[in-house]
């Protein structure tokens, strides 16, 4: 008999553009270490914190 580990799938968050944002403009910007940092519509959102874009529709959860 063979165990099999559960593989573990981990969350990605994908930036949404809920607003109609034309691209070449972020979506949403954070300050991150002191530099404001942008993200557009497609990009995985590596930030700092999930919770406010996500709560505010920015973010998109694609796995886990």
């Amino acid at each position: 008999m063979t165990t099999k580990t559960p593989r573990t799938i981990e969350k990605v968050y994908i930036v949404a553009n809920p607003r109609g944002i034309p691209a070449g403009i972020p979506v949403f910007r954070q300050m991150v270490g002191g530099e404001l940092r942008g993200w557009y519509e497609g990009d995985t959102y590596d930030g700092p914190s999930s919770d406010e874009p996500l709560r505010r529709g920015f973010l998109e959860v694609k796995g886990g």
